[in-house]
């Protein structure tokens, strides 16, 4: 074994190597009469190790080579010519033995360093996407906390490189008004009074009123990066979402009461958003902060037919007060056009948002919002202004880190038919955030919402009263 080892550490050339790799190969295939050396799999294997040790990853395939012919699945064997193929620049194959690798791994060390393995052959033929996902593999193996930063820093380094990010969600969350449908059973409509002059008081169906259903969604969000140099980057955005519902067993009994016929369905309510634009990051000066601006377009179905087309134009701007605080700036113009009507809509948004991080305390936010929705359809012409209050403790608390933002708005409609007139609505939400921290699978972290909405209008048509709770995912690096 010495003498092998011997033999393999220090012949070079073409030639020499030639004779390496018959007398490995004949190590188990010549005739017993025949063998010079009879050696174990574990001397073959302590072979390979020392081969690569001594960086001669060439003497290492050999050796692998000779274990893999005899033990094709073995897992070590498959690790050492994984590593030797790197080292070689083989990384076609060495992806091909690493995968191999990570199917026959006996415990999680093997998975790990298949993965890493597999993520760096990806890696060196510039596959970052690929490389990324096995980076995720390697994270839900990783034998220590050590090793876990380790796959993060890498998993970094690769998303600066990467020009495609891919964004993915999908969720099943419970929702107390899948309809947008009213609180209240009866409301006064058109402004219609009396003889007396009191308000006339119809009554709702049960399809105005509020349904309670499931929501199944979806989406996929690709951003592409074009071009980027010291103060500036260019991408191009593509994104695909949607929704469906389904009613519960009591709002199902509810619709079908309002139209035997013809009752209201979850997938009525489905919808649907395709969309693509390009934004552009830059930076005017060192000390300006980051100005994006964006321009996008999309369309959206309802119910499975075409509802309307989106053109919108965005610009932000971000500076940073001190250490601890920022102020950001943004707004919007959007132009809507709804396909069936050809009725259309003028938006202009504007925000401002101020964040401010306290040690040991928490992250503080205060927003607020003004848009103009001038519309050819009065039902959605209003103005409106937002405040947003928001909260994001420093610490976890028992592994969870929490987000809580309160907000408060108010929309001023001119005139609305089914009001009779002018309409005011109120609407105030408290939504929380949970991530939680401890619990993670193939570099994601579970996210739980929870959002309690209530909307007290003018008219009792519009008064909404609706709790919805989400599951998300994220990115833990």
């Amino acid at each position: 074994m010495g003498l092998l080892r011997h033999v393999l550490r220090h012949l070079n050339g073409p030639q020499n190597f030639a004779k390496i790799t018959t007398l490995v190969a004949a190590l188990w295939a010549a005739p017993l009469h025949a063998q010079v050396l009879n050696l174990t799999p574990n001397q073959v294997r302590a072979l390979a190790v020392a081969a690569l040790e001594n960086e001669r990853p060439d003497q290492a395939a050999v050796a692998s080579d000779a274990l893999l012919k005899r033990f094709p699945d073995d897992p070590s064997a498959l690790l050492l010519r994984t590593e030797s193929a790197i080292l070689l620049g083989d990384f076609a194959n060495a992806a091909s033995f690493g995968k191999r690798a990570f199917w026959n791994a006996s415990n999680d060390i093997q998975r790990f360093n298949a993965a890493r393995l597999i993520a760096l052959s990806h890696a060196r033929q510039t596959q970052d996407s690929r490389a990324q996902l096995w980076l995720r593999a390697a994270r839900q193996f990783a034998p220590n906390e050590a090793a876990s930063e380790s796959v993060a820093r890498d998993f970094q380094e690769i998303r600066r490189r990467n020009p495609l990010s891919v964004s993915l969600r999908f969720g099943v969350t419970p929702s107390t008004n899948i309809n947008g449908g009213s609180s209240s059973d009866e409301s006064n409509l058109f402004g219609l009074v009396d003889q007396n002059g009191n308000p006339f008081i119809f009554q709702l169906d049960e399809v105005a009123q509020a349904l309670s259903g499931w929501e199944i969604s979806g989406s996929v969000n690709l951003r592409y990066r074009l071009r980027t140099d010291q103060t500036s980057a260019t991408f191009l955005d593509f994104g695909l979402n949607g929704q469906t519902y389904k009613l519960t067993g009591s709002s199902e009994d509810r619709a079908e009461s309002a139209d035997p016929d013809d009752p209201v369905t979850g997938s009525d309510f489905s919808s649907a958003t395709l969309s693509f634009g390009v934004s552009h990051r830059f930076v005017l000066s060192p000390d300006a902060g980051i100005t994006e601006a964006g321009l996008s377009f999309a369309q959206t179905w309802r119910g499975g037919e075409k509802n309307r087309r989106f053109a919108t134009a965005s610009l932000s701007h971000t500076w940073t007060v001190f250490d601890t605080d920022s102020f950001t700036l943004s707004g919007f113009s959007q132009k809507q056009e709804r396909i069936e009507t050809g009725d259309q809509t003028q938006i202009f948004d504007v925000s401002a948002t101020y964040s401010t991080r306290i040690d040991d305390i928490g992250t503080f936010s205060f927003g607020l919002g003004l848009r103009d929705n001038a519309a050819e359809d009065e039902a959605e012409d209003f103005d409106t202004v937002r405040y947003r209050l928001g909260f994001s403790p420093a610490d976890p608390f028992f592994g969870v880190n929490f987000g809580f933002n309160l907000s408060y708005e108010e929309r001023e409609f001119e005139n609305v038919a089914l009001a009779g007139g002018k309409r005011r609505d109120e609407i105030t939400s408290l939504s929380v955030r949970a991530v939680l921290s401890d619990v993670e699978f193939f570099g994601f972290r579970p996210v739980l919402t929870a959002e309690r909405t209530r909307q007290e209008s003018t008219t009792a048509l519009f008064d909404r009263d609706f709790t919805e709770f989400g599951f998300d995912i994220v990115s833990s690096f």
